[in-house]
């Protein structure tokens, strides 16, 4: 892909007037803002290869595709959304997916509704397995279940020039699991950061890139919950 790149300009006048050092703040965000960008990348490819045939032969398409489960009420409803859990993780099992390194994103709000309907957090039936008082639960049907605000939920356009294409429509999306061979990132140099003083401007451009690119590997190792 093109690099990944976040800006900021610092002004004279506000740094000779503040009494802290801020720059380490700036570089710090700036290189959360990539890894927020990039994040959003990897999760829309991860969608499309649970939208993608087998990239092996004909006598195995059937079976060595993505996933894309609909599920009624998957955006409101924790027991829509783990009977999709559900669905998904026999779906791996099927497609011969190693259920030791699968792991399952949800939006915030369905992530505390999960918890809230308590069924993973049981310790009766899941031992420790995270509570209500943390807010966290950690496991369910072999996958490792997090929250994400990455998730893609619009309509993502092509960008003109841009050398690889993440595009889609992903209003309908609301939770992806995956095994780390879904797909891969492929990094040509790492995050770097650069400064330039613009005297005419009395302000220092600082800017930290990456350039890396992601695609689809293995599309049995994806698949994607949506809604009707």
């Amino acid at each position: 892909d093109r690099p990944l790149i976040a800006p900021i300009l610092i002004e004279d006048w506000d740094e000779k007037l503040t009494h802290f050092e801020f720059r380490a703040e700036y570089g710090t965000q700036l290189g959360e803002a990539i890894a927020r960008q990039l994040d959003a990348q990897v999760a829309q490819v991860i969608c499309l290869a649970a939208r993608s045939a087998a990239t092996l032969t004909a006598t195995q398409a059937a079976t060595k595709g993505g996933q894309q489960i609909t599920k009624a009420s998957a955006d409101t409803s924790a027991a829509a959304m783990l009977e999709a859990m559900i669905e998904a993780a026999a779906g791996f099992e099927r497609r011969d997916v190693r259920a030791s390194e699968l792991h399952f994103y949800v939006k915030p709000e369905m992530y505390f509704k999960i918890v809230e309907e308590g069924s993973l957090i049981n310790a009766d039936f899941n031992g420790p397995n995270g509570s209500k008082a943390t807010g966290t639960v950690m496991k369910g049907w072999g996958f490792h279940i997090g929250m994400s605000n990455n998730i893609p939920d619009s309509v993502v356009t092509a960008v003109a020039g841009a050398l690889n294409n993440y595009a889609g429509d992903f209003t309908k999306t609301q939770a992806i699991g995956f095994h780390r061979d879904a797909v891969g990132t492929v990094y040509r140099e790492f995050v770097t950061t650069e400064s330039q003083y613009m005297i005419e401007y009395q302000q220092d451009l600082v800017l930290a890139k990456l350039m890396c690119g992601t695609g689809i590997l293995r599309p049995e190792c994806a698949c994607e919950i949506v809604i009707p």
